[in-house]
């Protein structure tokens, strides 16, 4: 999905567009035949692994950063009450 919007399958795919009147078009049959490079399945398997660590990294500092908000909160109305 990201190698669609990079600047070079973008350039790629503008290599195959066609004019008559000035308009570049791509057809669909240019875009089936635009091939994009993926890494080998294991390659993939490992970056899905790092994701997933990644992403329970984030979700646990996104716990904490809630715990110390509600604990300030708690604090302040401790304190001011």
């Amino acid at each position: 999905m990201i190698q669609w919007n990079e600047q070079k399958t973008h350039t790629r795919l503008l290599k195959k567009a066609k004019s008559s009147n000035g308009i570049s078009k791509i057809n669909g049959q240019d875009i089936r035949s635009h091939q994009l490079v993926v890494p080998p399945i294991p390659e993939q398997k490992q970056f899905l692994e790092t994701m997933k660590d990644k992403n329970a990294v984030t979700v646990a500092l996104d716990h904490s950063a809630t715990e110390a908000v509600n604990f300030r909160n708690t604090f302040i109305n401790t304190l001011f009450s």
